[in-house]
């Protein structure tokens, strides 16, 4: 996907709970995450939303802004 431009366009990237994930070796998520976004694309990951509980649902289609803060975290979502 990054080599086909989708990322092209892209202000940040969230990341939902993975169901079932375990480190491979000394691979970790986060090296997988820097491996596609690198320091260019800001990647918030393991958010309450997604398959995981709390799973806060997130509205296709809405505009949002994300905060991130300090290990905090807020979505506004507004609909137009």
């Amino acid at each position: 996907m990054k080599y086909s431009g989708w990322f092209k366009n892209v202000n940040g990237v969230l990341i939902g709970r993975a169901s079932g994930y375990s480190p491979t070796k000394d691979f970790e998520l986060e090296d997988a995450l820097m491996n596609v976004f690198g320091k260019e694309i800001p990647v918030i990951y393991d958010a309450d939303i997604g398959h995981m509980p709390p799973q806060n649902i997130l509205v296709n289609g809405a505009y949002s802004t994300v905060t991130y803060q300090d290990g905090k975290g807020t979505i506004r979502m507004q609909y137009i």
